[in-house]
């Protein structure tokens, strides 16, 4: 019994090293039930909306769109 709180003990110290370093690289995602990608503002503390070029290029895109019509 006691191995085994020594792995998991082990295992849990693994992905704490792994968020520091995704921390201090400014990489730290999650992915919502829904499958939306957030990612981790340390200076806001608080999670938001990982959007991509090409989604961003698209919204941009039905802005402009609207204000032409």
């Amino acid at each position: 019994m006691e191995e085994e709180e020594e792995e998991i003990s082990f295992e849990e110290q693994l992905k704490l090293e792994e968020l520091e370093r995704k921390k201090r690289e400014g990489t730290l995602t999650k992915t919502d039930a829904d499958g939306t990608v957030f990612e981790w503002d340390d200076n806001k503390k608080a999670w938001f909306p990982k959007v991509s070029i090409k989604i961003s290029a698209e919204i941009m895109r039905k802005i402009l769109k609207s204000f032409l019509l």
